[in-house]
């Protein structure tokens, strides 16, 4: 079977491809200026679409995306300025609203398949992309109907929440993300003031770096010590500014009750579920890992060593190499026996060729989705076997968007919480199908520490470094200096690693190098929440057996319909809490005793 090796041939228009030549990226940006005037931005794409099906098996009549009157920049642009003048009227009634938001669906659409192509022009995600740029500009002229919902009375919510049943979960979810936004021109303050602020991520990076060169130096002790000292120092008032911006701009204007509410409206989340979730992960690491821990430092002399082989997942390459084909066998293979129905998105991708083989130097995994266009799964496979894993979670992405799509326009596109999970479950059904018919133990714990020092890595590190940050965020202004931080931040190594791992001098005041700290109030918890999720499932499945296929089909069908907590729920999971959460430490523990 053939695989396509490059989708980027399609777009031969790509100027910013940094592998290039500088007099190269001038003369692609010099004619860049020529085909994509401002006017007319979708033309060439457009011209481009028969010859991206004849590559993709695909029938061209499929993949004619924009409807002729729309095949222009100023053309979608136009109807966006039409449609945000029906705004200003004073009275809509709901017959009107409803043909308003039969319009408002059809510039969603739009913008989908503009972003689409967007991706799909630049694998890469350059962020020079011309067609992303055009996508960021309509979507800001959008905006104004997200305004004009916030500013509506209760009693006029309720009578045009009547008229469009099928996307109430997202007007009522939009209704209540609007709450907390600002007017329009305070946002765009917000949006200039944060493009224009010093990278302090990059400052921080450069400090750290230049931590461990001084580390590592010659120079007598005393000078040594005194170099380190200040540096790290410095990092308090940096970090102390920053909290200061955030506790203005999230709590003081937004009127949140906590940095970490904005991603629980996003999500659909309840602060109880979430809250349940980070108490267990806290409750059960430490007599759950330290098992795990136990188990590996039989092979080691040196427990420094611990550490530095559950950070890295390397080892795996120890195995022998895999094909593309062989990958693709086996995840067939393992989800068919899980759910027949799986498999009818996975060949349908395999069919088309529509998998994207890179070789790019980064692990660079993702998939491309629209509601009316097919997947693109683009990925980097080297024939390693986490490769295997890789594309069992892009599949697996792939077949919950694809089971999602009868849900309505608003509605179809899972939130990040809940397909992590389901992606995670994926990876999970392929690591216990390998483990229940393989009786090669060396093979078996390659696999099986893959799995659980992965987990370790982005699900438990990355929880208490959720909560080391809100420990931090928490403490009075006078007191967020470098010390304070740097113990709090051992104090949470202590809670994670337990007695069994003796971590490097320097690492306490790791903190000091690590981007989430400087890029955002908390870490996001989206990928914490789906990585405990998907152990969870995997529990419930060994539980319930066959019988819980109908509620994971319940559940990647209902797409966004609901809050994620809702649609467990329906699928007769829920809720959230400690009962649930706890699921996921056991199926952990299924993992390591299977260990030999």
């Amino acid at each position: 079977m053939e695989y396509d090796n490059g989708l980027q041939q399609w777009f031969t228009t790509r100027a910013y491809d940094h592998s290039l030549p500088r007099a190269e990226k001038k003369r692609r940006k010099r004619r860049d200026g020529r085909l994509f005037p401002t006017q007319d931005g979708l033309y060439y794409y457009m011209n481009k679409r028969n010859e991206m099906a004849t590559q993709f098996n695909w029938d061209s009549k499929k993949f004619n995306i924009f409807d002729s009157q729309f095949i222009s920049y100023a053309a979608i642009s136009k109807f966006i300025n039409q449609f945000n003048s029906k705004l200003s009227q004073k009275d809509i009634s709901q017959d009107d609203f409803k043909l308003l938001f039969q319009e408002r669906i059809i510039i969603d659409e739009l913008l989908s398949k503009i972003n689409f192509l967007a991706e799909l022009s630049c694998i890469k995600f350059s962020e020079n992309n011309n067609l992303l740029k055009y996508h960021n500009e309509l979507n800001n002229s959008i905006k104004l109907f997200n305004y004009w919902w916030k500013n509506l009375s209760d009693k006029q919510i309720l009578l045009y929440i009547n008229v469009a049943p099928e996307n109430n979960y997202y007007l009522i979810k939009l209704r209540k993300i609007m709450s907390y936004e600002l007017s329009e021109d305070i946002e765009d303050v917000f949006s200039v003031k944060s493009s224009n602020s010093v990278n302090l991520d990059d400052i921080a990076n450069n400090l750290f770096d230049m931590y461990k060169y001084i580390s590592k130096s010659t120079l007598n002790d005393e000078l040594k010590n005194a170099i380190l000292q200040k540096i790290i120092t410095s990092f308090g008032p940096i970090y102390k500014s920053l909290l200061k911006n955030w506790h203005n701009e999230f709590i003081v204007f937004r009127k949140y009750n906590s940095f970490r509410e904005k991603l629980d409206v996003i999500y659909g989340l309840s602060q109880d579920s979430v809250d349940s979730m980070f108490n267990i992960i806290q409750d059960k690491t430490i007599l759950i890992f330290n098992k795990y821990v136990k188990k590996l430092a039989l092979g080691f002399k040196d427990s420094t060593l611990i550490y530095k082989y559950l950070s890295n997942t390397k080892y795996i390459y120890f195995l022998d190499d895999i094909s593309l084909q062989y990958s693709l066998n086996t995840i067939k293979k393992v989800y068919h026996n899980f759910l027949p129905v799986l498999i009818e998105p996975i060949i349908e991708i395999i069919g088309q060729k529509r998998i994207k083989i890179n070789n790019f130097s980064n692990n660079q995994y993702c998939f491309i989705c629209n509601r009316e266009i097919p997947t693109i799964i683009s990925l980097n496979f080297d024939n390693k076997w986490h490769n295997l894993f890789a594309l069992a979670h892009e599949l697996m992405h792939a077949i919950h968007f694809f089971f999602s799509k009868n849900q309505s326009a608003f509605q179809w596109k899972p939130v990040t919480p809940l397909t992590e999970g389901i992606a995670y479950f994926g990876e999970l059904l392929i690591i216990d199908n390998f483990i229940n018919i393989s009786t090669n133990t060396f093979f078996n714990n390659k696999l099986l520490i893959f799995i659980l020092n992965q987990s370790y890595k982005k699900l438990v590190e990355d929880a208490f470094f959720h909560l080391f940050q809100a420990e931090v965020a928490q403490l009075p202004k006078y007191m967020v200096n470098s010390d304070n931080i740097t113990k709090i931040y051992q104090k949470n190594l202590a809670e994670l690693w337990g007695d069994n791992v003796e971590l490097e001098p320097n690492h306490a005041v790791k903190w000091i190098g690590t981007r989430e700290m400087f890029e955002a109030p908390l870490i996001n918890y989206s990928y914490i929440f789906g990585g405990l999720l998907g152990f969870c499932l995997f529990q419930i499945y060994k539980e319930e057996g066959p019988q819980f296929a109908d509620k994971f089909l319940r559940i990647i069908s209902l797409g966004d319909s609901d809050s994620p907590e809702n649609i467990l729920r329906k699928a007769g999971l829920g809720p959230l809490n400690d009962k649930f959460w706890v699921k996921g430490f056991s199926a952990i523990n299924y993992f390591i005793d299977q260990l030999k």
